[in-house]
């Protein structure tokens, strides 16, 4: 009889540890994941205020606006001022070209000659930015124009011009509020200093085109904190579309789901392992968070997932640095090139080393860039960092710079 009585008592016993202790385990990984984090502190990822300007003193917006004046050629025109170009160049076109677009280097000249070139903030992740297209449009059909004039023998109207040229690439340069905006502004920068160095191979190019042409890179402006401010304002968008989508989520989502602090967080730390990989010159940022590979499991079981999935935007800001100090690089080498070719013309013949070159035409830290020493040939006629073991001499004017790529 004692026995019939216990039995079902240890029945219960095991039915509620078979039951309550699973149960209990889920609770204690799935009950906890439902809460969210404490607020980030994004007090050292505030970008600066951008400068207020006058739209008569901003080249941006009649930049956008007389972009519709331009006239864009149905047919290849070859010409290229990139040294990798290959197609032959159709002058009958370009002239057309030039006829065609009188109107849209009327307006765009005066343009240039404005003191400021600032782009209006972006409201949100999804805004669009459409200076940029007009922009890179200006940059290349000024880089057309001015092979013509070199073609036409006009050589100093070639260096004026790209030197009003980069008034406007350094001007946007300089007040990045995107990544794209300035990984943008930084590719045309790189475009104008090649557009300059090829106008010093010109036939009657003259010492005084050449001084002007090298006062394009007289402009020290520090890639390092202008790609700073851009993942700074990169921040600012990212946490504020988290913000508005949590507002529209459903409470299921914001349970099991999607975390407001949690994303932000996670986005923050990647721009800030980003900022200690571009200050640190360093190619993957060592300090970031553990990324171990996503699965259905951890997803569920974080109750994080769409921050989670924005991990991935660690490894990419961080590379996006290697890029940026690749064409600080190239922009060194050219500016090398281009004080090789000016004590040249000068000469009448290349400087037998770099060291030739300092102080008349380069400042002697000139000839090291991002750390690296600028190596050159005279036989070779060719400047860069790694010098090719097959290589062919160029010929004058002509001087080989490379093509650098970290």
């Amino acid at each position: 009889m004692i026995d019939d009585a216990i039995r079902p008592a240890r029945r219960a016993r095991k039915l509620l540890i078979w039951i309550g202790v699973p149960l209990a385990v889920v609770v204690a990984l799935v009950v906890p994941r439902t809460f969210d984090a404490e607020p980030f502190d994004e007090s050292g990822l505030q970008p600066a205020e951008l400068p207020e300007v006058s739209d008569a003193d901003n080249m941006i917006p009649e930049i956008v606006k007389v972009d519709a004046l331009r006239w864009e050629p149905q047919e290849w025109i070859g010409l290229d001022f990139k040294p990798t170009a290959t197609e032959p160049v159709n002058w009958e076109t370009v002239a057309k070209f030039m006829r065609k677009n009188e109107g849209y280097f009327e307006a765009l000249d005066p343009l240039l000659t404005r003191s400021q070139c600032v782009a209006p903030a972006l409201e949100n992740m999804f805004s669009s930015e459409p200076h940029v297209l007009p922009i890179r449009r200006a940059v290349e059909w000024m880089g057309v124009r001015r092979g013509w004039l070199c073609h036409e023998g006009r050589v100093t109207e070639a260096a004026n011009s790209v030197f009003s040229l980069n008034r406007l690439t350094f001007g946007y340069l300089e007040h990045p509020t995107s990544i794209t905006h300035f990984l943008t502004a930084n590719a045309l920068v790189l475009d104008t200093s090649i557009q300059a160095v090829e106008t010093s191979f010109c036939d009657g190019v003259t010492s005084r085109d050449l001084e002007t042409l090298s006062l394009l890179f007289t402009n020290n402006l520090e890639l390092r904190d202008r790609f700073v401010e851009s993942l700074k304002h990169e921040f600012q968008l990212c946490a504020g579309l988290v913000r508005e989508a949590y507002e529209e989520a459903s409470v299921w989502k914001r349970w099991f789901q999607f975390k407001q602090n949690k994303t932000v967080t996670l986005v923050g730390e990647g721009i800030e392992a980003a900022i200690r990989a571009v200050e640190t010159d360093s190619h993957i940022p060592v300090d970031a968070p553990n990324l171990p590979a996503p699965n259905v499991a951890r997803l569920a079981l974080t109750g994080n997932v769409t921050g989670l999935n924005m991990q991935s935007l660690f490894p990419v800001y961080a590379r996006m640095s290697d890029r940026a100090m690749a064409a600080n690089v190239r922009r060194g080498i050219l500016r090398t090139t281009l004080a090789v070719r000016r004590y040249e013309v000068d000469h009448g013949e290349l400087p037998t080393e770099l060291s030739a070159l300092v102080p008349d035409y380069l400042p002697a830290e000139a000839l090291t860039t991002e750390g690296r020493e600028i190596a050159y040939d005279k036989v070779m006629r060719w400047v860069g960092i790694d010098k090719p073991e097959s290589l062919e001499a160029s010929k004058t004017p002509r001087i080989h710079y490379q093509v650098w790529k970290r």
